[in-house]
């Protein structure tokens, strides 16, 4: 297997850019060998969702085609002992080592109290303290799922809390709201850093 001199995260993966392109001229990387930075780290994206952004991201600017960047966000989706459970993008802690100035908000009923018939939905964001952009979303409760390619938007489109606050609503009709709960969030945490 060849080697290419650049510069190296982590995990063993080439640094690479939005664009995909590596530290050394010429060069691009996408998928597995690949790490995103941020901060002033690299993060590894190994959904292979993500891993086809890259490549068509990649190959694209490799042949010339510009500089398109890739908008990525890892995600997951799960029911967990009939709970649903959706996340995208990163958690605080993680956003804080690669040297991001990160806030996590949480709030339980997110969408009123009545949101579920089962119960409470709940949300959390972790986003810039300065910028109020948004690197991470987590929500739980009946509907959850249905989210999964909002919130990976959410976080790969560098949306800002305000940006979130005054979009256009989903249709969510398992949500008894007329209002998506993530933009009902994005407006709490606002509300709550305005004191």
């Amino acid at each position: 297997m060849p080697e290419v001199e650049c510069a190296m995260g982590g995990q063993g993966g080439a640094v690479v850019d939005g664009s995909m392109r590596t530290s050394t001229d010429g060069v691009f990387a996408a998928g597995d060998c690949a790490e995103l930075r941020v901060g002033t780290g690299s993060v590894p994206f190994r959904l292979r969702s993500s891993a086809l952004v890259m490549g068509r991201t990649a190959g694209r600017n490799a042949v010339g085609g510009g500089l398109a960047e890739a908008g990525l966000a890892g995600s997951l989706a799960l029911d967990v002992f009939g709970t649903e459970l959706c996340t995208a993008g990163m958690g605080a802690a993680e956003g804080r080592a690669l040297g991001l100035d990160l806030i996590e908000m949480e709030d339980d009923g997110a969408a009123g109290s009545d949101a579920t018939p089962e119960g409470v939905f709940r949300a959390s964001m972790v986003f810039e303290r300065g910028s109020h952009r948004i690197y991470g979303v987590e929500v739980s409760g009946t509907g959850a799922l249905s989210l999964s390619s909002y919130l990976s938007a959410v976080v790969s489109s560098r949306s800002r809390l305000e940006d979130v606050f005054y979009q256009e609503s989903l249709y969510l009709p398992l949500l008894d709201e007329d209002a998506s709960p993530i933009c009902l969030t994005a407006g709490k945490f606002l509300a709550r850093l305005r004191g």
